[in-house]
């Protein structure tokens, strides 16, 4: 599966903030992907052990366009 972040809508405002995605090829099932906050190092990796937060997202079926 092929997911873009679109954009961040809300950011920051705690209550509202979200992350905007599309998926651009093959259905599939969100259930396999989680996305990470933590701190980025100079080469554009989180660095080792600075995951602050993580969501892991439930299975759900999505499809091109969605």
């Amino acid at each position: 599966m092929n997911i873009e972040i679109t954009s961040i809508a809300g950011a920051g405002d705690i209550n509202h903030e979200r992350v905007v995605m599309k998926v651009n090829a093959t259905a599939d099932n969100t259930g396999v992907y989680a996305i990470f906050e933590g701190d980025i190092g100079e080469k554009g990796f989180v660095v080792a052990g600075k995951i602050d937060n993580t969501y892991w997202f439930t299975n759900v079926e999505v499809r091109p366009g969605d």
